[in-house]
């Protein structure tokens, strides 16, 4: 690890735990990562989801096989005794390398066809030549090297420099640039100088550190021996790199085919991605554009990343229709029953499925029927809502798939004569007429503020008359009694509904419709209800949260002290206020 450590921000949020200490950290740093995972182990329970994360990040640090334990006893570490954390900051220090930074004495010049120079103002001699390999071992040598003193411009300097640079503990960030180009023109020694050239440089700012990579790429092209050596290098330290610098060594992607890199960053990008539905939305859009930017628009990521995009936008009732063009252009699976698959489509779609991927953040990938859900979602939305023209997208679909359902949908909207080129039966065309239809759309809120009214959105067809059954929930007597989550599969049976209302509609059997439904008989207080509506011997059911409860901590050296905010975030003080562990109720 480069020695320009953050040793302040570390102390100062292990110690003090502001959240300001750890934004200064680099996005994307391997130290911000590891405080963002000790972070949730102090607050959190190890879930199987952090646990991933923590696996996921041990698989990204140096491959150094006591630097993964180290790290993983601090974990552990952490999370047994957190009120300790104090005590770890020195473990901290030395698995990330801190250290006090040396002082050196002032610069001097060398140059070695001179066997004698004085100083300007002390008039001290010089090594010669013969002493160089003492001389650049000193830490005088160290500070001329930084304020430019040392222009290394004879082979026999940068043989000896090549030589010790490994131990030299440089911070080319001080290194001026006419230096460096110096060191690595004509650089006999080069390869025993570019991984720590490149580690050293790894905090640099971001112009320095492109005027340094392009340094040491223009040299590595010189040769294939050098060049794969640098490819190699990258991809074995990728964790070392900050977004930023990814992006920038990106620019040579052609020279050095730097998949890995690609791989990393979305990586990244992923392993950050928020639970709320509109973050994650445009954080895939974000891996979406750099899959595309790097030429994999077609590959097998891209595609589950984009069939992502469409559920995701769905759940909100969002509908974008160039996203959905994109990928039934190219869908993940050469489903015939649906897609129109000619031999060159069938064929990209086979490679796709064949790819070993280099992305290891992986979206869930739908299978056959998930895929043709979505899909029939987003059909259904642009013909029947948006009423848009058969012709928009018959040409991606098999044919009669296609008319089948865009004749349902027409069907859906009233039409005299739905079917197109009488492809619906009469029989067909009657058990449609009969059918009836009752959804609670997935994309309801299902959470709303104490005194927020109460709106839902539901498809229905052939229903004239709607029952409203709405169940207060104990949540004391169910919590209690189960040890779990509420499930919407609780059974209702026998139970009296707390509150009832009724709907009537009077629109016509073969009209699908979505119907916008007040629970106006809801109460304006914190709570969590059921709602099950009834129409026509169908039945759907939606679970309403109002009002939201939450609990935080703080370590103390007595212990965890603990806290319930309401959904205002205020501390809740009533007396019924307290929690329930192991069977004991804390007050």
């Amino acid at each position: 690890m480069p020695k320009q450590i953050f040793a302040k921000e570390y102390e100062e949020y292990l110690i003090t735990g502001k959240e300001e200490a750890l934004n200064s950290l680099p996005s994307g740093s391997i130290e911000k990562e590891y405080f963002i995972i000790i972070r949730k182990l102090l607050n959190e329970e190890l879930t199987p989801k952090l646990q991933n994360q923590i696996d996921d990040f041990l698989r990204r640090i140096p491959e150094n096989q006591s630097y993964r334990l180290k790290a993983l006893n601090i974990f552990k570490k952490l999370q047994k005794n957190p009120e300790k954390k104090v005590e770890i900051i020195q473990d901290i220090k030395r698995l990330f390398g801190l250290g006090n930074v040396k002082s050196h004495s002032k610069p001097v010049k060398y140059n070695k066809t001179s066997n004698t120079q004085k100083d300007e103002n002390e008039g001290q001699k010089l090594p010669n030549s013969l002493n160089v390999s003492s001389y650049i071992k000193t830490d005088k040598f160290i500070e001329d090297i930084y304020s430019g003193a040392i222009i290394p411009n004879d082979n026999e300097f940068k043989k000896i420099f090549g030589n010790n640079y490994a131990n030299l503990n440089l911070d080319f960030n001080k290194i001026p640039e006419n230096t460096l180009v110096k060191i690595f023109s004509n650089q006999k020694e080069y390869r025993k100088i570019i991984v720590p050239v490149v580690q050293s440089i790894t905090y640099a700012k971001l112009d320095y550190f492109k005027k340094v990579m392009k340094l040491i790429v223009d040299e590595c092209l010189k040769k294939e021996e050098t060049k794969n050596e640098f490819r190699n290098f990258v991809s074995n330290h990728i964790h070392e790199f900050l977004n930023e610098q990814i992006n920038a060594l990106l620019e040579y992607k052609k020279d050095f085919n730097f998949d890995r890199l690609v791989s990393e960053l979305i990586n990244r990008k992923y392993s950050e991605i928020s639970e709320d539905t509109l973050e994650r939305v445009k954080t895939l859009k974000e891996i979406k554009k750099l899959l595309n930017e790097y030429q994999y628009k077609d590959d097998k990521m891209t595609r589950n990343v984009l069939i992502s995009i469409l559920d995701l936008n769905s759940k909100m009732n969002i509908f974008e229709l160039d996203t959905f063009i994109e990928y039934i252009q190219v869908p993940l699976y050469d489903n015939p029953s649906i897609y129109k698959i000619d031999k060159k489509l069938k064929d990209k779609i086979m490679s796709n499925q064949r790819q070993n991927d280099c992305f290891f953040c992986q979206v869930i990938q739908p299978n056959y029927d998930e895929d043709r859900k979505i899909i029939e979602k987003y059909l259904k939305h642009f013909y029947l809502k948006e009423k848009m023209p058969f012709e928009k997208f018959n040409k991606y679909f098999n044919e009669n798939y296609i008319k089948r359902f865009y004749s349902k949908m027409q069907f859906y909207l009233g039409s005299e004569e739905p079917t197109k080129d009488n492809i619906l039966s009469s029989n067909e065309v009657n058990d449609l007429m009969k059918e009836t239809q009752l959804t609670i759309c997935d994309f309801n809120k299902e959470t709303f503020n104490v005194n927020e009214d109460v709106e839902l959105v539901l498809e229905i067809k052939n229903i004239q008359t709607l029952y409203a059954n709405i169940y207060e929930i104990n949540t004391e007597n169910y919590y209690y009694s189960n040890k779990k989550k509420f499930e919407d599969s609780i059974s209702l049976d026998g139970i009296v509904p707390t509150y009832e209302d009724i709907f009537s509609y009077n629109d016509k059997p073969q009209l699908l419709t979505e119907k916008k439904i007040s629970i106006s008989k809801l109460p304006k207080k914190r709570g969590l209800y059921v709602v099950e509506f009834i129409g026509n011997g169908h039945v759907s059911r939606a679970v309403i949260q109002k009002g939201n409860l939450r609990c935080i901590h703080k370590n103390t050296i007595n212990g965890k002290v603990l806290y319930i905010l309401d959904e205002e975030n205020k501390i809740c003080k009533g007396e019924k206020t307290g929690l329930w562990i192991n069977n004991i109720w804390y007050p």
